[in-house]
């Protein structure tokens, strides 16, 4: 199976934007906000307050996630647009610092406003008599989908350097961090050690970013060969299931920790994406204006999507709503009307709280690479800090001290220098 070709269609360097790309970026997060939502369970049981994932007995739930988890094409664009944004700084004279603090920048300062936020509102709960137990599963069903912000920070700081390796030697640079992947998975299953798996957190979110590159320089096979491409990776994932003893499902047991069959769902994905390019870029360019509104919103979407069904739940709570167990008839009913109202409402938050991504002025001059990059491993480990200890009690603060500090460092690491 290949997923690229060997000369690139025609050259895209100084291309700014494409139009599909940013419909797939957008999709992609409406479908993540919509899937949190579907996986919100919280009902009253017999023993009080149930919070759980909705979906996890569902008997068809692993067969969707083939079609639901978007991760992998999400950080394909990812990849697609972090390339163009490297390209265009590099022809302006700026150097891997800089774009690196543009990155942390970027990253970092919507994410701290809301790890902030959710770190004084449970302490808060905590001193009024909220249990510390249903404070800490609040943190923590908050925290879940953080692993994407950890990731992209680090794959975005990457970019310059896997940029360069991508334009001397394109396949080995990917065939590389396949191989890595699949090491980890070997390692992961034969030796039995505890944690060597979410080593790949790092090689296969960085293959499929990788992926992008191909993407971003015209080397994706389109029509006929794109669907042929794509099939390979579905049959890829079929034979790992089913002979590597792989699970099934995409979402949660092939992503915590992620392993090899998440970069062949990419190529299936991606390859379907170039497929239907045509018609994609038709939708694109008609709804150029809740794309472009949707993606200049991305971050903060993200970054709130939980925090906001959790105050939905909340507010119907204490206004005496019957939440029905999950799966039930009465839960199902419901379905329509809950996602509308977190996606709705998540759309709301982000328009308002957008204003916090500009909160600081982007840093200008030249960028010392160790601190900025030293300020990119900070901001990571905070979030990661989160992901282990979770929001409550001095975990969140230690995260928040984290990501502050690795943001100051980044931006004041050219401080004294000459503006480029």
């Amino acid at each position: 199976m290949t997923a690229i070709q060997s000369p690139p269609i025609r050259s895209r360097t100084l291309i700014d934007r494409d139009p599909v790309v940013d419909l797939v970026r957008s999709v992609s997060l409406v479908i993540v906000v919509l899937l949190h939502a579907a996986m919100t369970g919280v009902h009253i049981g017999a023993d009080g307050l149930v919070i759980g994932n909705a979906l996890e007995a569902h008997a068809g739930f692993a067969a969707l996630s083939w079609a639901l988890q978007v991760m992998p094409l999400f950080f394909a664009a990812g990849g697609f647009t972090a390339l163009s944004q490297w390209r265009r700084m590099r022809v302006r004279g700026a150097t891997p610092a800089q774009f690196v603090r543009s990155r942390v920048e970027r990253l970092a300062v919507p994410a701290l406003a809301m790890i902030g936020t959710v770190v004084v509102v449970l302490a808060a709960l905590a001193v009024l008599g909220v249990p510390g137990e249903l404070v800490h599963e609040i943190g923590y069903r908050i925290g879940q989908p953080l692993w994407f912000l950890a990731v992209f920070i680090l794959a975005s700081c990457l970019v310059p350097a896997l940029a360069a390796a991508h334009e001397r030697a394109p396949r080995l640079t990917l065939g590389l961090l396949i191989g890595a992947a699949v090491a980890v998975d070997v390692a992961a299953r034969s030796t039995g050690i505890e944690g060597i798996g979410f080593l790949n957190l790092a090689f296969v979110w960085l293959a499929v970013q990788q992926l992008g590159f191909f993407w971003r320089d015209g080397r994706i096979h389109s029509g006929r060969r794109a669907l042929g491409t794509a099939a390979g990776g579905y049959a890829v994932m079929a034979l790992l299931v089913a002979v590597g003893g792989y699970p099934l499902d995409m979402l949660v047991g092939n992503n915590n920790p992620p392993t090899v069959a998440l970069i062949a769902l990419g190529i299936a994905h991606l390859h379907l994406v170039v497929a239907a390019a045509p018609t994609l870029r038709r939708l694109a360019e008609r709804g150029a204006t809740p794309v472009a509104w949707v993606g200049a919103r991305a971050m903060t979407v993200y970054l709130w999507h939980m925090p906001v069904s959790i105050v939905l739940v909340a507010v119907l709570l204490g206004a005496g709503v019957h939440l029905p167990e999950p799966l039930s008839d009465d839960w199902w009913a419901g379905r329509g009307v809950w996602l509308a109202a977190v996606l709705t409402l998540s759309l709301v938050a982000a328009n308002r709280l957008h204003v916090l991504e500009r909160l600081l002025s982007p840093a200008t001059g030249r960028a010392a690479l160790l601190p900025t990059a030293s300020g990119a491993v900070l901001a990571t480990a905070g979030v990661t800090t989160l992901l282990v200890g979770g929001f409550a009690g001095e975990t969140g603060v230690i995260a928040v001290a984290l990501l502050a500090g690795g943001l100051t460092l980044a931006r004041r690491s050219g401080r004294n220098a000459v503006a480029v």
